[in-house]
């Protein structure tokens, strides 16, 4: 039995996953999960064999909280799905490196990038993928139209379209200015193991606060 640890459990990503774990290996995982709300509000909690509600990720003793917890489960494969869980357990971690506990999180040479849209956006241009473009607030004209996001931000929080005169008049420190770009939106999930590389595509028809809650699923070999 491989005891296996969801961070926000209450996430959609961790729900798949318990459900397929599961469903298709009930005997070889022994499912823990954590989230800030209690267990009858998450729907995960009907795939969880053992399940804590813990602090919030900005309050004291959260991080020590979870790894009491991976001490006492004897957790071997660490799962933050959400992104403030991403910096703080890292697969590099010192303490899950001692406790012989493996993340599936961004790698912490990745970090700067993936927690950076500014940052993200310099690295894909420089090594040669097309990105939308971005521009300085004092470069936008009035009459054009922009997208403007938290650098930091994340689920589309604070994220919106403004024209250039009502940038002029924003305090825009910690956003980024970028192009709007014409629909349709395509988002697209990758899987690779080993030799193995899968991916699909996903035209966003509809969203609720960032996340796709109507969408077209295909596939295209150009993409």
């Amino acid at each position: 039995m491989i005891n296996i640890l969801l961070l926000s459990a209450g996430t959609n990503a961790c729900y798949h996953i318990a459900r397929v774990l599961k469903e298709k290996f009930p005997q070889q995982f022994k499912i823990v999960g954590t989230d800030i709300n209690e267990k009858h509000l998450i729907p995960t909690a009907a795939f969880l064999d053992v399940f804590y509600k813990v602090p919030g990720i900005k309050e004291d003793g959260y991080y020590e909280h979870v790894l009491d917890i991976c001490k006492k489960e004897n957790i071997k494969f660490l799962i933050p799905s959400f992104d403030d869980d991403q910096k703080l357990f890292y697969p590099e971690n010192k303490d899950l490196v001692n406790l012989n506990i493996q993340s599936f999180g961004v790698s912490k040479q990745t970090l700067p990038i993936y927690d950076d849209k500014l940052q993200m956006n310099m690295f894909l241009e420089k090594n040669g993928f097309s990105v939308p473009k971005h521009y300085e607030a004092n470069d936008c004209l009035p009459n054009n139209i922009y997208m403007v996001k938290p650098i930091h931000g994340v689920g589309s929080v604070g994220a919106g379209v403004k024209k250039g005169s009502d940038i002029l008049d924003l305090d825009t420190d910690g956003n980024i200015i970028q192009e709007l770009c014409s629909e349709p939106e395509v988002t697209m999930e990758c899987f690779c193991y080993e030799t193995l590389f899968s991916c699909v595509c996903r035209q966003r028809i509809a969203t609720k606060s960032g996340v796709c809650t109507k969408g077209r699923i295909f596939i295209d070999e150009g993409l």
